[in-house]
C-alpha cells in the first residue's frame, strides 16, 4: 500500500473482475490489506466479484 496523507482514512476498491482463479497467496494479501486499513481506520471494498464455478 501506498502512504496518504496524515489523519484522511485510507480507502480501497480492489476491482476483481478481472480474477478468474485466487489461491490462499492472494486471498491472504487481502485479509492483510484488510487488517492493515481499518487499523488505520481505512477500509477495503472489493468490487465485481465473479460468481463461483461449479464442478460438473
Amino acid at each position: 500500500m501506498t502512504q496518504h496523507q496524515a489523519g484522511t482514512p485510507l480507502r480501497v476498491v480492489a476491482d476483481m473482475s478481472g480474477v478468474s482463479f485466487m489461491d490462499s497467496s492472494g486471498i491472504n494479501v487481502l485479509i492483510s490489506a484488510h487488517q492493515h486499513l481499518t487499523d488505520a481506520q481505512g477500509w477495503l471494498r472489493i468490487a465485481a466479484p465473479r460468481k463461483p464455478s461449479t464442478a460438473s
